[in-house]
């Protein structure tokens, strides 16, 4: 019987993904923590004439009826391996990794998601590096923010104020964008003196955090709990749909003057440690009691 949850994650077991365990441990639902090391595939082993996954630990897939990939990014492999070997029936979260397609990941992949569900974003080109510097940039003003489709935004996200900083890490750009199959996209840059992560769990919001940006240190990065109107947050839902993400941190940002929310990210399985803090909510807890609103079915 699928009456259990399994939680991939990669490398050592974590502090973070313990805690789903502990969560379970206390609604007194089955939650089990499987790390893709666990993972093998023996030609020899088969059901019903088709090889199925095993774990070195003993566990069998067939007893899950939600499957939660926590971490995939090097692990896209044995994520779709996982996907190969379980029924249709079986909860996938996050909905977009069925299809299978790595490339949904991506950040340009979410903004046209976004924008076909009629949602706005800030405006973007998406193109080679040659074309956004030279041609795509005539569509902009400066400051403008170049954008890699991949990575996080600590390490992909820059701010340009002008014709001259193209040139600080263009070798670097290139050569990601050569070697590493990275794509770049160009983007407005709104002006804002703070930003909003809603936390998103299927059809709910779970709460919204504010953080305060700008260029002055003592203000920038200061979370706190807040609220936003309703029609932010259905917005906020909308986006996650749109992109197949049922545990998300959705970015949003307000435009001077405007009301209508504009979204900058979907995030995947997002960090949600300084999130707690603010608003006291056990992440851990309402992921798991969400997970489990799916074994029912099951």
């Amino acid at each position: 019987m699928k009456n259990k949850i399994a939680i991939f994650y990669g490398g050592k077991l974590s502090e973070k993904v313990s805690e789903f365990v502990e969560a379970g441990e206390k609604l007194g639902i089955g939650v089990d923590a499987i790390s893709y090391n666990e993972i093998y595939l023996d030609s020899q082993e088969k059901s019903n004439g088709k090889m199925v996954i095993r774990f070195v630990s003993g566990k069998k897939l067939d007893d899950y009826g939600v499957v939660y990939f926590k971490f995939v990014k090097h692990y896209r492999e044995e994520a779709s391996l996982i996907m190969d070997c379980i029924d249709s029936d079986v909860k996938v979260v996050d909905s977009v990794l069925r299809r299978g397609r790595p490339s949904d990941f991506c950040k340009i992949h979410q903004m046209k998601a976004m924008i076909d569900a009629g949602l706005n974003v800030p405006r973007l080109v998406m193109g080679r590096l040659k074309y956004l510097r030279y041609e795509a940039v005539k569509k902009f003003q400066y400051p403008l923010i170049l954008k890699g489709s991949q990575g996080d935004r600590r390490s992909q996200v820059f701010k340009f104020f002008s014709d001259a900083s193209w040139e600080k890490g263009w070798d670097v750009f290139r050569e990601r964008e050569v070697n590493e199959g990275q794509r770049y996209m160009l983007q407005e840059y709104i002006v804002n003196t703070e930003d909003y992560r809603v936390m998103v769990l299927g059809d709910r919001v779970l709460g919204v955090m504010k953080r305060a940006t700008g260029e002055n240190p003592l203000l920038k990065n200061v979370f706190t709990k807040t609220e936003l109107p309703d029609y932010v947050l259905d917005k906020a839902v909308a986006a996650a749909k749109a992109c197949e993400i049922e545990v998300a941190g959705v970015d949003v940002v307000f435009k001077e003057g405007e009301k209508e929310p504009y979204f900058w990210e979907v995030n995947r399985a997002p960090n949600y440690d300084r999130f707690e803090q603010v608003t006291g909510i056990n992440v851990a807890v309402e992921i798991v009691k969400y997970l489990a609103s799916f074994l029912a079915k099951n």
